[in-house]
C-alpha cells in the first residue's frame, strides 16, 4: 500500500485529504490512476513530493511510500 495525501485546493478537487492504494510502479501510473478517478485532478496544478521530497520526473514507488500531491507554492 502506498499513502496520498491531498493539500490545498486538491482536497477540494479530489473531496479526501489522504487515500490508501495498493502500490504503484511509479508516479507516471499513479498520477494517470488519479486523474481517471477524479477527472478535475488533470486541469489543476500541482507539485508531487515523494517521502518529503519534490520531484521534477518520474520516480519509481515502492511499497509504504507516502506520495503529496501540493498546489504550487507562490512568493509572498
Amino acid at each position: 500500500m502506498i499513502e496520498v495525501l491531498f493539500f490545498g485546493q486538491l482536497t477540494d478537487i479530489t473531496g479526501i485529504s489522504s487515500l490508501s492504494l495498493d502500490s504503484f510502479s511509479d508516479t507516471d501510473s499513479l498520477v494517470s490512476h488519479l486523474q481517471q478517478r477524479f477527472p478535475d485532478l488533470a486541469k489543476a496544478k500541482y507539485m508531487i513530493a515523494v517521502e518529503n521530497h519534490v520531484i521534477n520526473s518520474a520516480i519509481s514507488l515502492k511499497p509504504g511510500s507516502s506520495i503529496a500531491f501540493m498546489p504550487p507554492f507562490s512568493g509572498g
